[in-house]
């Protein structure tokens, strides 16, 4: 029991002892342990290590020019990438003047790695870390491990370590891609993968379900599909000319051949959402409609100029509209609230169209001007066939309201408008009377238009002025303060109700008076 006790006292001696040792590098360094040892990595310069034993004694540091220097916790070396002895003016390529030299914690002493190192070491998986080498005879590249045993022989053209799939590597011969395992083993069956756009490295550009790793593939060099690196299986047959954008949201992708793009649904053993028959050059972009996908694409108009293209939308399968005009854009705001899209015509017009009507609202005839763009439409006040437009026209600040109807005539252009609505309507004659409300000069004034052109009363009161229509007569009703002297000469003031008729097209009739 004393031996336990004194035992006990001895480590917890030894323990406060190297508490407070480490103390005065806790502010500008971070403290690992090694076993017995603890390593010092400056917060600061990423080329200051040192190791301390367990009493705090240093039994190493990096010194000299360091290019590099670091250390992954539970691997037992200090890895530090340093110039040759080469004269500068001599080295031809960059990685010809540095070389990596390492401390081995478990045998505590340096040494040399024999063989060009052209790359950090990365975490792969725990504590198995790989770094690209170059052999020195050859030029040619291997990979090596965290303990600088080799793992894949210096024979390839080019490495990438896949940083998105443990201890896998794309090796390239030539002009030959192909996926190694650390046993160096071909695991995609295959020497092709497609190189992203810099003829580099393999093109990685998606993650799919449950965080799965996509690669671009071949069999030939030539016609490309899918392989699945987390489940080293052929995920999309290598029959495309070209494989398109992922689409992580509805887990579509997009492919191409004979020069068209298929769009196929993931989820559905990729099933074409739509294919090559309806000549989309391009899915610009994917909209929501009634808890289904609407996708915007490229469609090419005229065969024999493969550059004269439209926009056009694909909705369960089919062409949603076939405009005899072509379309420029397509607002992404488009559907996000509502069932209208709009955009742009080739010729900066702007066009709509009811998604939930099936209709074009406004028609290269409508009476809309050049470079208004559409930011918002809604029904007015629900009725179907009308739509109430909020556009802003090319170099101005303030909205335009806009009033159409279902033939895509243009009712009333209000400027600038807080607010619109109907205040009478001549159901004889099927007109509106609509009011527009602003403010001017700090006042809330109001016009009242019988169409998109006449206006009938201009910055009149809002809150005193009534209108309705009664046999064909629109009446404006408003009241007025006025002094009226009595019989006897004495002065008072009266409110005076004023009823002024005019006809439907707003031509003066008369005006009648009475005292409330």
């Amino acid at each position: 029991m004393r031996y336990l006790m004194c035992l006990f006292a001895l480590v917890l001696t030894t323990s406060m002892l190297g508490q407070d040792f480490i103390k005065q590098y806790e502010k500008n360094y971070n403290v690992s342990k090694y076993e017995d040892l603890f390593v010092i990595q400056n917060k600061n310069s990423y080329r200051d290590i040192k190791v301390l034993d367990k009493k705090g004694k240093l039994i190493y540091e990096t010194e000299g020019w360091v290019y590099s220097a670091y250390f992954y916790e539970g691997v037992p070396y200090i890895y530090v990438v340093t110039l040759t002895d080469v004269p500068f003016q001599n080295r031809k390529k960059i990685k010809e003047a540095y070389k990596l030299v390492y401390y081995d914690l478990k045998k505590k002493k340096t040494g040399e790695f024999t063989h060009i190192f052209t790359g950090y070491f990365s975490f792969k998986d725990k504590d198995k870390i790989y770094a690209k080498y170059e052999d020195k005879t050859s030029g040619k590249l291997g990979i090596i491990d965290g303990n600088m045993s080799v793992v894949i022989p210096a024979i390839y053209d080019d490495i990438d370590i896949f940083t998105s799939s443990p201890n896998l590597f794309a090796v390239r011969k030539a002009d030959k891609y192909t996926l190694l395992d650390t046993a160096g083993k071909n695991v995609i069956g295959t020497e092709y993968i497609n190189p992203n756009k810099d003829g580099t490295y393999p093109d990685t550009r998606f993650k799919g379900p449950n965080e799965e790793v996509y690669i671009i593939g071949s069999n030939d060099g030539k016609k490309v599909g899918v392989y699945n690196v987390s489940q080293k299986s052929v995920f999309i047959p290598f029959e495309y000319e070209s494989i398109g954008e992922y689409y992580v949201n509805t887990n579509t992708i997009e492919v191409k051949q004979d020069g068209y793009s298929a769009l196929l649904d993931l989820f559905n053993n990729s099933k074409p959402i739509y294919d090559q028959s309806f000549k989309v050059t391009r899915l610009m972009n994917i909209l929501r409609y009634e808890q289904e996908n609407v996708f915007i694409v490229n469609i090419e108009k005229d065969k024999t100029n493969r550059f004269e293209l439209n926009k056009n939308l694909i909705y369960q399968g089919k062409l949603v509209f076939d405009s005899k005009y072509a379309i420029d854009m397509i607002s992404d705001k488009s559907l996000n609230n509502d069932h209208f899209v709009f955009g742009e015509l080739a010729s900066s017009r702007p066009f709509l169209y009811d998604f939930k009507e099936k209709r074009e609202v406004i028609s290269p005839s409508a009476e809309i001007k050049d470079n208004f763009r559409i930011h918002r439409v809604e029904n007015f006040k629900g009725d179907k066939n009308l739509y109430l437009l909020n556009v802003l026209p090319s170099g101005q600040r303030n909205n335009w309201y806009l009033l159409y109807n279902e033939k895509g005539e243009c009712l009333v252009s209000f400027y600038p408008t807080k607010n619109i609505e109907v205040i009478a309507v001549d159901e004889v004659n099927k007109k509106y009377f609509y009011k527009a409300t602003y403010t001017y000069k700090d006042k809330e004034v109001y016009s009242i238009y019988k169409n998109a052109h006449n206006i009938i009363v201009e910055n009149a009161n809002a809150k005193e002025v009534m209108y309705e229509v009664k046999n064909n007569i629109f009446i404006k009703e408003y009241i007025e303060d006025r002094v009226i002297k009595n019989q006897a000469g004495a002065k008072s003031l009266h409110k005076i109700q004023i009823l002024e008729s005019y006809t439907a097209d707003g031509e003066y009739i008369n005006k009648e008076e009475k005292v409330l």
